[in-house]
């Protein structure tokens, strides 16, 4: 469980750092729990002006016909940018 969590940790900071540009701060934070109260929380505790959110490959078309991503593009007060998994 600890290697798994590590293992997820690193592939969401280097995914971060894949898509920051040079010169440009970014935060990656996996939140779990009542997602979307969470997140938004989070959201304003970083002042964060962008979100990314992405679920697995395989229940992503689940999850934007479902309430998560609704409820966080009604509830966020920066833009929202939802992306599925790479599959891996």
């Amino acid at each position: 469980m600890v290697k798994e969590l590590r293992d997820e940790r690193r592939d969401l900071q280097e995914s971060r750092d894949k898509v920051t540009p040079s010169g440009d701060e970014s935060t990656a934070i996996k939140i779990q729990g009542k997602t979307v109260d969470n997140i938004l929380s989070e959201v304003n505790k970083h002042d964060i002006n962008l979100m990314v959110v992405g679920g697995h490959k395989e229940y992503f078309r689940h999850l934007l016909a479902g309430d998560v991503v609704k409820d966080i593009l009604n509830g966020a007060t920066s833009p929202v940018v939802a992306v599925p998994s790479d599959g891996s």
